[in-house]
């Protein structure tokens, strides 16, 4: 039913995608800041740019949670406040538990810098630390990746490849080791497929404009993940 479910979601974005409207960013992953699913790429919001939104994430591979106790809930905010810098904070918390001693839920921030921008011969270099200062955190990780986009019209196709470190002490650590994967954009719409160090995941999504980013991921090719976010400039 799930299956049934994410091909008919694919059927209906890939009809709203006839407009004329041409997304060529990255997107945004699960945790806020660009990339495709779980995994992050090497490409910034622009400057004085606000994001903010909610992602779902299954009870099977949840981060705060138990495995398989409850499905959880993020809330973020995402701002790119340097030209080459961006900051990610989110508060996730599981929900239907029967566990009430979680509180307000777990506090994470997400710092990014760009290194490289991308150039035609070379890629975007991004390094970027989840949670540097908690030993409790349930997202640590401190990371390189590297983003190239290929255009081959109508289609923008983006890989990127990474590698995690496990840097301090932390409950739980996410994106060790080699990550990566490719996201292929058409028009307003994107099908993203990656490795993110412990699970194969695959994703579409689709942006109205700069204004609304949607997208609907089986984690492990298996469980439903989502993620609505609104974005917003200071300027």
């Amino acid at each position: 039913m799930l299956l049934k479910n994410y091909f008919s979601l694919i059927f209906i974005l890939a009809i709203s995608c006839l407009g004329a409207y041409k997304a060529d960013g990255q997107g945004l992953s699960v945790f806020g800041h660009p990339g495709l699913i779980h995994t992050p790429s090497a490409y910034l919001s622009k400057w004085k740019q606000v994001s903010a939104g909610m992602t779902h994430y299954p009870a099977a591979t949840s981060f705060t949670a138990e495995a398989g106790e409850s499905p959880e809930r993020s809330f973020w905010a995402h701002l790119g406040f340097l030209p080459f810098g961006e900051v990610s904070f989110r508060l996730t918390k599981p929900y239907n538990s029967q566990n009430k001693n979680y509180g307000i839920g777990d506090r994470s921030l997400s710092f990014r810098l760009q290194l490289l921008k991308e150039k035609k011969q070379l890629p975007a270099i991004v390094i970027g630390t989840n949670d540097p200062f908690s030993v409790s955190s349930f997202f640590n990780t401190t990371y390189i990746v590297l983003s190239k986009k290929f255009t081959v019209n109508p289609v923008i196709i983006a890989p990127s490849l990474g590698y995690g470190f496990k840097i301090g002490t932390a409950r739980n650590y996410i994106l060790q080791g080699l990550f990566g994967g490719v996201q292929v954009n058409w028009k307003q719409c994107r099908v993203m497929l990656e490795y993110d160090g412990e699970y194969t995941n695959m994703g579409i999504g689709y942006q109205l404009k700069e204004l609304m980013s949607l997208n609907f991921a089986l984690i492990d090719r298996q469980y439903f993940s989502g993620l609505v976010a609104f974005t917003f400039s200071l300027k």
